[in-house]
């Protein structure tokens, strides 16, 4: 009734073309004046990115470790708990958006270079390395239950990730470090029941997100500062009715109890039609 398993692990992943290769230009609105501006994502080749660092693309590289148990008790029930570690050396990431000064397109002009209408730029880069850890918690069971069968699915997550090496404080500042570190809940949790009997079935979900944290640039209450939203619950019921061999019919919803994440506090954001959190783990539509 109890299995040990651990497993060791090394691996690669090399830069796509399309990393290295990637280009556009988008307008966004700096939440601190107002005022538009644009952002150039440009190739780690271009003579700009040069300028500002950048180097050609190397390969990632991880290792991975983990540990954990499997136990079966009180008549069926099976949990599991495994801790995991992955260290991640050369991550390719997109940099901060870095601010085109004044200086900086002097001396653009004086190699040749035009900058344009860019007030920022970004590129990809292998500039920093991430530790993430955690644990995943699952418990199940299967009743019968009036000649069908009820099941269960209990499951929790914990995940943290650090930022354990910047190589270059311009293309990770302290809101790409936010954005590593609590961008995405550190908690999750689901529950689930399902249930089949004859011609019926049916199933209860809950999908649990733990508070996570939006971060700017620059901040600049009330118009611009990280906000961190709180935790949610989501919950879906599905029905299901087997008119016939080939025919069954399906009625649920989602998000029955009509849960939002919390709204948008900075003024910028608010100025910019944006009610709702753009990066909400579970959205607002």
């Amino acid at each position: 009734g109890l299995a040990f398993r651990a497993s060791v692990n090394t691996g690669f992943r090399a830069p796509t073309p399309g990393q290295a290769n990637v280009k556009e230009i988008a307008t966004n609105i700096d939440l601190v004046t107002g005022d538009l501006q644009l952002t150039a994502t440009l190739p780690p080749a271009d003579p700009i990115s040069q300028y500002f660092g950048s180097q050609p693309l190397e390969t990632e590289e991880s290792l991975n470790y983990s540990a954990g148990i499997v136990a079966q008790f009180l008549d069926g029930y099976t949990l599991t708990v495994d801790l995991f570690n992955i260290e991640v050396e050369n991550r390719i990431a997109l940099t901060s958006r870095i601010p085109i000064t004044a200086d900086d397109r002097t001396a653009l002009e004086a190699i040749g270079l035009d900058p344009g209408s860019f007030r920022t730029v970004r590129f990809l880069g292998n500039f920093f390395d991430t530790e993430t850890k955690g644990v995943d918690i699952v418990l199940s069971k299967t009743w019968a239950i009036n000649g069908g069968t009820l099941g269960m699915d209990l499951s929790a997550n914990f995940t943290e990730t650090e930022v354990t090496k910047i190589r270059d404080p311009r293309a990770v500042n302290r809101e790409r470090e936010v954005e590593v570190s609590d961008f995405n809940p550190d908690w999750r949790g689901f529950l689930a029941f399902n249930y089949a009997g004859g011609k019926w079935s049916g199933s209860v979900r809950a999908n649990y997100y733990g508070e996570w944290t939006d971060a700017v640039a620059t901040q600049a209450p009330p118009n611009a500062f990280d906000q961190t939203f709180g935790e949610a619950v989501l919950v879906d019921v599905q029905v299901n009715y087997e008119v016939s061999p080939w025919l069954s019919l399906t009625v649920g919803a989602d998000n029955i109890f009509d849960e939002y994440p919390d709204k948008d506090e900075r003024v910028g954001q608010q100025g910019n039609g944006i009610v709702y959190p753009q990066f909400s783990p579970f959205g607002f539509s």
